[in-house]
């Protein structure tokens, strides 16, 4: 993914058109609201059935539907999803549903991998030492590559750091000076939130990112500002190619 420069001292970016659902006070499905939240922000059509129950191949939940496929019948089905509610889900195996939902429904991106989990580091290592120390490194992201890829109208799920066994959807981020900040809506709280990333980073986190090969139809708006200057930004694909 290319960088997508801010240049300004003060600058901020916000998606819009990210919901934000909220979950119960005693369950363990946040990071089934936060692929919910990224859902609906790429394929706008999912809002109407996210959290409906299967009832045939392709109606309600397609989150649901990719679990019951893969549990096999109704009662391992009604297992994982109890488990699931009192235990939480790994972002791994989230990454997995949200792979398998979109290799089977839709074929308009010919990789295969539509979301990507990611590794990302409080901070990047400077001195390598060996080759597949930089090979490793490359595989791994910092904070830098989580606010390009909001820059690219692109939400990201963020879990583990500041944020702990807990499971939030980055939509925006900003910077002042030498200060950066994440905006992200928290499934447990009504309203979006932001911290300085050197609170919600100071520890290794995992990320679940929409590829950006993919998703270039459509993506959510943002609100930009530079500066003293605040703009309203439609995402518009003929980017991609002028970024290449």
């Amino acid at each position: 993914m290319p960088a997508r420069r801010m240049s300004s001292t003060y600058n901020e970016i916000q998606l819009l058109g990210v919901p934000h659902y909220l979950q119960g006070e005693a369950d363990g499905l946040c990071v089934y609201y936060a692929m919910s939240m990224v859902l609906v922000a790429l394929y706008p059509e999912f809002h109407g059935k996210i959290h409906e129950a299967p009832h045939y191949k392709r109606e309600g939940s397609p989150v649901f539907q990719i679990l019951r496929q893969r549990a096999r019948s109704d009662r391992k089905f009604k297992e994982e999803v109890g488990d699931w509610f009192f235990n939480g889900m790994r972002t791994t195996d989230a990454t997995r549903i949200l792979n398998k939902l979109f290799c089977e429904y839709y074929t308009d991106c010919r990789a295969t991998n539509y979301f990507i989990h990611q590794r990302v580091k409080c901070r990047r290592m400077r001195k390598r030492k060996y080759n597949r120390q930089l090979r490793a490194l490359e595989r791994i992201w910092n904070v830098s590559d989580i606010c390009n890829a909001i820059s690219w109208h692109l939400p990201v799920i963020i879990s583990g750091g500041g944020i702990e066994n807990h499971a939030v959807v980055a939509v925006g981020w900003g910077s002042e000076g030498r200060s950066r900040w994440i905006t992200y809506h928290d499934p447990g709280l009504v309203r979006s939130s932001w911290d300085y990333v050197r609170k919600i980073f100071y520890d290794d986190c995992a990320a679940i990112i929409p590829n950006w090969e993919c998703f270039t139809e459509h993506r959510p708006p943002a609100l930009i500002t530079r500066g003293k200057h605040t703009e309203y930004e439609v995402w518009n694909p003929e980017e991609l190619g002028h970024s290449k």
